[in-house]
C-alpha cells in the first residue's frame, strides 16, 4: 500500500565529510494491462541521499521506446527542524491517491503536479508553492498547498488543501488509516465544491481490497491485491481491478528492490 503523508527522498549536495549522507534508492518494474489488452511494463529508478545539511532526489523512468527520462528531482537544505526543497517533486496531495499501486481507476481528484515547486516541511506539516513554468516566468504561481498529519495510537490522519491560481478552486483531501495487528482499514476523500471522489480500503496481512467512486456514481471500481515483502528490500504486488460500469477487468503486477 502507498505510504500516507509526506516523504522526500534525497540525493547528495556534496561529497565531503561535512556532508556525510545516507544513500537510499529503489528500482521498480510495474506491469499493467492497457486499453489494447496488452501488458505494458514501466521500469523506474529513484535514488537519493540525505546529508547533515542537504537533501535532494532524482527519479528516472523508461518509456515505451526505451528512452530514459527525468521524471522527478529535488534539491534542498535543512534549516533547523525544517527542510526547504525545490524541484519537480510532486506535491502534498500524494497521500490522497488511493491505496492501490496501479489499478482502481481515478475517482479521487488527481491534481496536476508536473512542474517545479518550493516545499517547506517540518515534522508532519508541509507548505508548497507550485510554479506554472519557471522557464517562462519564475513569479507565475500555479497553486499553493498546505498539509498536515497526526498519529493517534493506531490511527494515522492526514489532510491537505490546494488552491489553484487559475480557477481559484479549493480542493481538500482527507485520509485516515488504522492498523491493528494484521488488520488495516483506510478511507480517503477529495472535495472540490462537491465530493469529487472517495475510496475505502480494508486489508488483512498481505491482502487488501478497495471500493471507490464519487458523488455521481458511488461504486465505480472494486478490486484487491496481494502485497508481499521478503524482508530483504524486495517487495512485490499483484492486483486486479474491476470497473463496474464498463465491466472491464484490469490486472497489474510489480516488483521493487529498495537499497
Amino acid at each position: 500500500m502507498k505510504k500516507v503523508l509526506f516523504a522526500t527522498t534525497a540525493i547528495t549536495l556534496a561529497a565531503t565529510s561535512a556532508f556525510a549522507a545516507d544513500m537510499k534508492g529503489e528500482i521498480a518494474l510495474d506491469m499493467v494491462k492497457d486499453a489494447n489488452d496488452k501488458f505494458v511494463a514501466t521500469p523506474s529508478i529513484e535514488m537519493g541521499v540525505e546529508g547533515e545539511v542537504g537533501v535532494g532526489s532524482i527519479g528516472l523512468v523508461v518509456d515505451g521506446n526505451d528512452n530514459v527520462k527525468l521524471d522527478t528531482y529535488s534539491l534542498g537544505v535543512k534549516v533547523g527542524v525544517a527542510t526547504v526543497s525545490f524541484g519537480d517533486q510532486g506535491d502534498l496531495m500524494e497521500a490522497f491517491e488511493g491505496s492501490t499501486e496501479a489499478v482502481g481507476g481515478q475517482t479521487l481528484t488527481d491534481l496536476d503536479d508536473d512542474g517545479e515547486s518550493i516545499m517547506v516541511q517540518t515534522g508532519n506539516i508541509g507548505v508548497m508553492v507550485g510554479f506554472d513554468n519557471i522557464g517562462t516566468d519564475v513569479s507565475d504561481i500555479k497553486n499553493v498547498q498546505v498539509g498536515a498529519g497526526a498519529e493517534l495510537g493506531a490511527v494515522a490522519l492526514a489532510g491537505a488543501v490546494n488552491w489553484d491560481q487559475a480557477s481559484e478552486d479549493i480542493t481538500v483531501g482527507l485520509n485516515a488509516q488504522m492498523n491493528y495487528n494484521a488488520i488495516n482499514l483506510g478511507g480517503t476523500v477529495t472535495y472540490t465544491e462537491a465530493l469529487t471522489g472517495y475510496e475505502v480500503s480494508a486489508g488483512y496481512g498481505n491482502f487488501g481490497a478497495f471500493v471507490n467512486g464519487d458523488e455521481n456514481d458511488m461504486a465505480q471500481n472494486i478490486g484487491g491485491g496481494y502485497y508481499g515483502d521478503t524482508g530483504t528490500g524486495l517487495t512485490f504486488y499483484g492486483e486486479v481491478g474491476y470497473n463496474i460500469d464498463a465491466e472491464e477487468i484490469t490486472p497489474a503486477a510489480g516488483v521493487t528492490f529498495k537499497f
